[in-house]
C-alpha cells in the first residue's frame, strides 16, 4: 500500500435557503435549508486554463451528487455568492485531507451528511445545516464577509 500524503486545505462551506417544498423544511431554519462545499484544486501552472486557482464544487442534490470544476478561486466564489444573496452564509474551514479517521455515515443521507463526510466530521449531533454552521464557527471556521 502506498503512503498517503496529508495536505492542509481550506474548505468553503456554503449555506443557502431552498424554495423546494420538502418535508424536512419543517426541521430547518429559513436561510439554512441546504449546504454544499467548495474545495481548492491546485492546478498545474503550465496548464494556463484561466489561472492557477481552480475549485471543485461538491453539491448533494435530490438525485445524487453533483460535481463541477470551476476556474476561479473558491474564496472568490464564496464571497460573490454571499455578496449577491445566493448564499445566506459562507464559512472557511481548515482541514487535512484525507481525514485522520474514516467517516461512517449514520442515519439518513442528506446534504449535511455529505458535507460532514467531506470535512471528516464525526459528530452525530449535527443533523441540520444551521447546526453544522454553529459547529464550524465554534471549531475554527471563519465567516466570509
Amino acid at each position: 500500500m502506498l503512503p498517503i500524503e496529508r495536505k492542509k486545505v481550506t474548505a468553503y462551506v456554503i449555506f443557502q435557503g431552498s424554495p423546494m417544498r420538502t418535508f424536512w423544511r419543517f426541521f430547518t431554519c429559513p436561510g439554512y435549508r441546504h449546504v454544499f462545499v467548495l474545495l481548492p484544486i491546485k492546478a498545474n501552472p503550465k496548464a494556463g486554463l484561466l489561472g492557477k486557482k481552480w475549485t471543485l464544487w461538491i453539491e448533494p442534490v435530490g438525485w445524487g451528487l453533483a460535481f463541477e470544476v470551476l476556474y476561479e478561486a473558491p474564496n472568490k466564489i464564496a464571497e460573490r455568492m454571499v455578496r449577491t444573496g445566493e448564499a445566506t452564509e459562507a464559512i472557511s474551514y481548515p482541514l487535512s485531507l484525507p481525514p485522520k479517521r474514516a467517516y461512517i455515515p449514520r442515519g439518513l443521507w442528506s446534504c449535511v451528511t455529505t458535507v460532514k463526510a467531506v470535512l471528516g466530521l464525526q459528530s452525530w449531533m449535527i443533523i441540520t445545516p444551521l447546526r453544522l454552521a454553529e459547529y464550524l464557527r465554534r471549531n475554527g471556521g471563519k465567516r466570509i464577509l
